[in-house]
Formats: C-alpha cells, structure tokens, sequence
C-alpha cells in the first residue's frame, strides 16, 4: 500500500529499484503483490505471485486481478458473495477513517494490507467475517501529516471493490 515503497530517506539507488518495480504504484497506491483463491471446480489453490501484480498497468487490470480474487471472473459457481465484499468495503472504510482523522505522525513505507474471507457459502467456516488487517511494519516512520500515499492506496482499492460491488446483484 502506499504511493511509495522506500523510506524518505533510503538511497537514490533504493528509490530508483523500487520504482522500476512497479511504475504505476504512485498512480494507484498499491500494488498486487500476491493471492492465493481456492477453486471450487478443479479443489486446488490459484496462486498468483509479484510478476503477475506487477504486470498490471491499467485500472480494468487491477480490478480484473481483484474480480479474480474474489471469483468474479466468469464462473458463477465460484462466485463470492456480496455480503463478503460488503465487509471487506466497511473494514477498509474504518482503516481510511482512522488515516484520514486520526494519524497525522505515522507514514507506513512498504506496508500491506491482508484481505482474507471464506469464498465457499457451504463451509463450517463460512459465517465467519471476512478479515482486513494491515500488516508488515518494518518501515515505519513520524511524518508530520500522516501517510497521504497509504491514503491513497485504500481510497483506489476502496473505488475498485465499489465499481466491483455495483455489478453484482
């Protein structure tokens, strides 16, 4: 997440390899580094790694990339439910409320955000909310201001799952 992911202060040479590897990360503020979704049809994981997130340039990419996450690409019967997504918007929106109101210190470089839901209706665990949870913290710095890029990553991916939402009945 964020429009950057090197502290202030790294090295030219850092800044410059992190930019090389996602160019379109200060256009979306985040950047799809991984996913793993289970296939209903074939019982088997699809595991996406970086070079797949990394070769998303266009908005309808990155959304693509997320309506395969969440089985929406084609396959009914691999389909999440709306009530899923729901959840995942209401999580985001409490992580954007509290960026936007109440951290006006903390810059979060190079951090990510874990989305995780049940996809199969029929399993033991399938009343389980779905989870929202930021995560990896090694490069966390005081900014006066707070975090504008990390800002920015959850208001895109917020956009997404909206224009995502709004397809689905």
């Amino acid at each position: 997440m964020g429009t950057q992911a090197y502290e202030p202060a790294a090295p030219e040479s850092k800044q410059r390899r992190e930019i090389q590897k996602y160019t379109k990360q200060a256009e979306f503020g985040l950047r799809i580094v991984g996913m793993r979704v289970y296939d209903k049809v074939t019982d088997d994981y699809i595991c996406k790694g970086k070079s797949f997130g990394t070769s998303l340039m266009t908005n309808d990419q990155v959304i693509g990339a997320l309506q395969m996450f969440f089985c929406l690409d084609g396959d009914s019967s691999k389909t999440v439910c709306p009530s899923e997504i729901d959840g995942i918007m209401w999580q985001l929106t409490e992580i954007k409320d509290w960026f936007e109101s109440s951290n006006s210190e903390i810059a979060f470089y190079a951090g990510s955000i874990l989305i995780v839901y049940e996809g199969d209706a029929t399993s033991s665990t399938a009343s389980e909310p779905p989870a929202v949870k930021m995560i990896d913290f090694a490069h966390v710095c005081r900014k006066q201001g707070g975090d504008e890029g990390y800002l920015k990553g959850i208001k895109t991916l917020l956009a997404m799952l909206h224009e995502i939402r709004n397809t689905m009945p």
